[in-house]
C-alpha cells in the first residue's frame, strides 16, 4: 500500500488513518498495527510518512491534553 498524495486536507488524513479511503483500502493505523514500518518500502514512502505522522500525533495530542474530541482536534486544525 502507498499513502495517498492526493490527500490535502486534514479530515482526509484522518479519514486515511483511522478507516481507510474505501473499499479495499485499509487504514494507516492498521498498516503500522500488523505491519511496523515494513510496509513502507522506500524512502521516499517513509519520509511522506513521517510527514504526515507530525498531523496525526497533533490531532491525537489535542484530544489527549486539550480534551477535544477527533472530530474537534481535526476541525481546528484543518
Amino acid at each position: 500500500y502507498v499513502m495517498n498524495r492526493q490527500v490535502n486536507t486534514v479530515p482526509e488524513l484522518w479519514k486515511e488513518w483511522t478507516v481507510g479511503l474505501g473499499p479495499g483500502n485499509p487504514s494507516i493505523r492498521q498498516l503500522e498495527a500488523q505491519y511496523g514500518p515494513s510496509w513502507r518500502t522506500s524512502s521516499s514512502a517513509a519520509n511522506f510518512f513521517s510527514r504526515r505522522l507530525r498531523i496525526i500525533h497533533e490531532i491525537q495530542r489535542m484530544v489527549d491534553y486539550e480534551g477535544l474530541t477527533e472530530e474537534e482536534a481535526v476541525n481546528r486544525l484543518e
